[in-house]
């Protein structure tokens, strides 16, 4: 009978761990991560595009399974944690990034390696780029309140890519904030255009209240600002918010005039009308004598 390889031995630690991660079986994951042949514990290589045990359990969401693997990770200044990225460049934190449920995992993570804030993936973007594209704003808050503590220099090369695109830009142009929004203000009765440009403008508004106001005039490559490209993105949505409200109240004089009229009316018109004299045909009814 043949031996059994390494590289065997390795594709069926990385197929029981692919298919514990799948069935959220966390138990067996932590037990695999800590078996001396898991050299690397959770940050052992698991798939084909080079992310790790870690990567993965941030990806399927899992913030209980992924807060414990963090936690069995050594307190060491050395740690892998800002090398070890995927094929598309993102750390764990920019996994984490993606989801609201994740924010404890991402404190723990920070707290291990706080660089893992500046680094960036294939596309340029730092873990708090990646929290305002993809609408996570509790995730947002928290990224961006550590980011805070670092100096101007260092916030200005998380706040805005390479080519001077700025966190508020990528707002502008993902769109991520309907639900967001939504969980604060009940939806309006009122056309698709008005309800999003009131989120439009609502979640810039939430997103400069959020960010150092040194940021809010930094420009992308084409020289505008947020606010210039939130204007030029929508101005034809605008212009259509502004027509219906135009019209909504129009319609709102017309009938406000109508209930007035009613009202005047009804409370100066006497029941049974008058005589030719002026008086009241019902004056001799008990309704007048009482």
């Amino acid at each position: 009978m043949a031996a059994v390889t390494d590289s065997e031995k390795e594709r069926e630690l990385n197929a029981r761990l692919f298919h514990a991660l799948m069935e959220n079986d966390k138990d067996v994951v932590i037990e695999l991560c800590r078996q001396e042949s898991t050299s690397d514990g959770p940050l052992h290589v698991t798939s084909i595009h080079k992310d790790t045990v870690l990567h993965l359990a941030c990806y399927s969401k899992q913030p209980h399974l992924a807060e414990e693997l963090v936690q069995l990770l050594p307190n060491n200044p050395n740690l892998r944690l800002t090398k070890l990225k995927n094929d598309v460049g993102n750390t764990v934190l920019h996994e984490a990034a993606t989801s609201n449920s994740l924010t404890q995992v991402a404190t723990v993570m920070i707290a291990k390696q706080r660089k893992l804030l500046t680094k960036r993936n294939i596309l340029g973007e730092t873990p708090l780029f990646r929290a305002v594209r993809f609408g996570k704003i509790k995730m947002f808050k928290l990224l961006a309140h550590e980011v805070d503590k670092d100096n101007q220099e260092v916030r200005k090369e998380q706040l805005q890519s390479k080519d001077g695109t700025s966190i508020l830009h990528i707002a502008v142009i993902t769109e991520h904030f309907g639900e967001f929004l939504c969980s604060f203000f009940p939806r309006p009765s009122c056309p698709p255009s008005l309800f999003h440009s009131i989120n439009l403008f609502l979640y810039m508004y939430i997103l400069k209240e959020l960010v150092k106001s040194d940021f809010v005039r930094l420009f992308n490559h084409k020289n505008q600002t947020a606010e210039e490209l939130l204007v030029d993105n929508y101005s034809k949505l605008h212009e259509e918010s502004k027509e219906w409200t135009k019209r909504t109240s129009e319609n709102c004089s017309i009938v406000g005039v109508l209930i007035a009229t009613v009202a005047f009316a009804a409370a100066y018109t006497v029941p049974g009308g008058n005589q030719s004299t002026g008086i009241p045909k019902t004056s001799s009814t008990l309704l007048f004598k009482s």
